[in-house]
C-alpha cells in the first residue's frame, strides 16, 4: 500500500516506471515490477504510450483520488485503508 500513497502524495495520475526510483525507497523500488504486474492484474493501473515505454496511469480517476486523499490526511495511523475509513476523528 505505501508504493500507492506515495504516488497520491505525489500527485501521480500518470508515472512513469524510471521516474519512480526517485520516490521509492530501495526495498520498494526492488518489488516495483511484481507491483505493477498486480496492480496492471487488478486493473488499477494500465500501461499508456507506446509498448514498453514504462509509462503507466489509473485506470479510473477515482482510484488515484482516492489515494491521494488518503495520502493527503495527515497521520496514517488513523486511517484504517483496507475499510477506507477514518478512525478517532469526529464529523
Amino acid at each position: 500500500m505505501g508504493i500507492l500513497l506515495k504516488l497520491g502524495k505525489n500527485k501521480k495520475l500518470e508515472f512513469k516506471k524510471s521516474e519512480m526510483k526517485e520516490l521509492l525507497s530501495n526495498d520498494e523500488f526492488r518489488v516495483f515490477d511484481d507491483f505493477l504486474k498486480r496492480m496492471r492484474d487488478l486493473e488499477i493501473i494500465e500501461s499508456v504510450g507506446r509498448e514498453n515505454s514504462g509509462e503507466y496511469a489509473f485506470v479510473n480517476r477515482l482510484y488515484f483520488v482516492y489515494f491521494l486523499i488518503i495520502a493527503n490526511l495527515g497521520n496514517i495511523s488513523d486511517v484504517d485503508i483496507f475499510q477506507g475509513m477514518i478512525l478517532n476523528k469526529p464529523f
